[in-house]
C-alpha cells in the first residue's frame, strides 16, 4: 500500500518560476484544471482472492502565492478498516505548481505508514536548478539541505500531472517520454512508455484509454515493471482509469469510482 502511494500525488515568492517555459514535450494546454476530484479504490489480489485494500483521492484546487495564480495538487491515501489491522496507511501529499509550466514549486509529504513517521518539504528554485530541503522522520530529527536539480525536475506528484500532459501525437507504440524526479533528496531519471490504446470497460462506463508503462525505480516493491499498466481516457481530461500491476507477492489495483 505505501509504495502504491508512492507510485501513483506552502508558499514563498512567486516569482522563480517565471523565467521557466513549459517543456516541449507537453501539450500546449493542461488537461486537468481547479475542482477536478478523482478517486480510487486499491485492491489487492491474494490467490484468487480480491482483498478490498484502501482509497486514494486526488484533488486539484487554485492557490494563491504573493499575488500569482498557481495550483495545489492534494493527494490523499488510506489503507481500508481490515489493512489497518496489519499495516495502517495514511498518507498525505501536497505538490504546489506553476499552471503555465508544470513545475513545481513546493512539495510536502506527511506520512504515516505503519506507524512509522515521514515528513518532507521542498521549495524548488528552478531558475537557481536548487532544491531546499528539509527531511524528517520518526529515527531521525528535521535537518535541512540543498541539492542541485537538474530542468524540469518534478515531485513524486507534480510528476503524475505532468505525464497526463504529454503529447503522443504521432508516437509509436514504445516510444519513451523521460522525466526528471526529485525523490528523497535524490535526482533520478525515469519514464512513461507509450503501448497504445485500447478499450476498458468499468462501472463508469466503456473508456477508450491511452495504455502506458511507467518506468519505475529499481529496487521498489513493483519489481515486474513491465508487466505494470496505465489506463489514461483517451480524451481532452486524460483521466487515469486504472493502474494494474503484479507485486512480489500477489497483485494490486487502484481502480477509478468517482470522479468530478
Amino acid at each position: 500500500m505505501k509504495t502504491l502511494y508512492t507510485t501513483f500525488i506552502l508558499f514563498f515568492t512567486a516569482f522563480q518560476l517565471q523565467g521557466a517555459t513549459r517543456d516541449s514535450a507537453l501539450l500546449p494546454y493542461n488537461v486537468f484544471k481547479a475542482k477536478e476530484k478523482l478517486t480510487y479504490t486499491v485492491r489487492y489480489k491474494w490467490n484468487d482472492l480480491w482483498l478490498s485494500a484502501g482509497t486514494i483521492d486526488f484533488e486539484v484546487s487554485n492557490k494563491k502565492v504573493k499575488g500569482e495564480d498557481y495550483l495545489e495538487l492534494d493527494v490523499y491515501g488510506r489503507t481500508a478498516p481490515g489493512f489497518d489491522l496489519f499495516y495502517k496507511v495514511r498518507d498525505h501529499y501536497i505538490s504546489v505548481i506553476n499552471p503555465k509550466t508544470l513545475l513545481p514549486f513546493v512539495f510536502a509529504r506527511d506520512v504515516n505508514e505503519g506507524g512509522f513517521r515521514i515528513f518532507n518539504k521542498y521549495v524548488f528554485n528552478h531558475d537557481s536548478s536548487n532544491v531546499e530541503s528539509e527531511t524528517e522522520d520518526t529515527k531521525n530529527p528535521l535537518a535541512s539541505d540543498i541539492y542541485t536539480i537538474p530542468n524540469n525536475a518534478q515531485d513524486l506528484v507534480s510528476c503524475l500531472y505532468y505525464a497526463r500532459n504529454i503529447n503522443i501525437a504521432g508516437a509509436d507504440s514504445g516510444k519513451i517520454f523521460p522525466i526528471n524526479l526529485f525523490l528523497d533528496n535524490k535526482n533520478y531519471k525515469i519514464g512513461i512508455r507509450y503501448l497504445g490504446k485500447e478499450k476498458v470497460i468499468t462501472d463508469l462506463g466503456e473508456f477508450v484509454c491511452i495504455v502506458a508503462q511507467p518506468l519505475l525505480l529499481e529496487g521498489r516493491v513493483f519489481d515486474e515493471t513491465d508487466q505494470m499498466r496505465i489506463y489514461v481516457t483517451d480524451d481532452e481530461r486524460r483521466m487515469p482509469i486504472m493502474v494494474e500491476s503484479p507485486l512480489k507477492v500477489g497483485k494490486i489495483m487502484a481502480m477509478l469510482v468517482e470522479y468530478k
